[in-house]
C-alpha cells in the first residue's frame, strides 16, 4: 500500500538536499516540492509564523520508518517531542 508522508523544510535547498537522498535511496517514489508556504505553529511556548518549502513524498508504506529515521537525520529542524 502507498502512502503520501508531508513535512515541512525552511528553505528550497534543504528540501531539495531531501528530497535526492529519500529518491536516491528508494526510500520515496516521487518526491514534489512546493515553495512559498506559511506556516503558523506553536515552539516553545511561543507562537511563529514562518516562509517554509513543502515536501509531498510518497513511498510504500512498509518503508515508512526508514524513511521516518532517514529525515530525521537529514533534516534540520529540532524535534518538539
Amino acid at each position: 500500500m502507498y502512502q503520501l508522508v508531508l513535512t515541512t523544510c525552511p528553505d528550497e535547498i534543504v528540501a531539495k538536499n531531501i528530497a535526492q537522498h529519500l529518491v536516491t535511496e528508494k526510500l520515496a517514489a516521487c518526491v514534489n516540492i512546493v515553495p512559498n508556504i506559511t506556516s503558523i505553529y506553536c515552539w516553545q511556548d511561543e507562537l511563529h509564523c514562518d516562509n517554509e518549502v513543502q515536501l509531498l513524498i510518497k513511498t510504500d508504506e512498509n518503508i515508512f520508518a526508514a524513511l521516518s529515521d532517514r529525515i530525521n537525520q537529514l533534516h534540520p529542524y529540532t524535534r518538539s517531542t
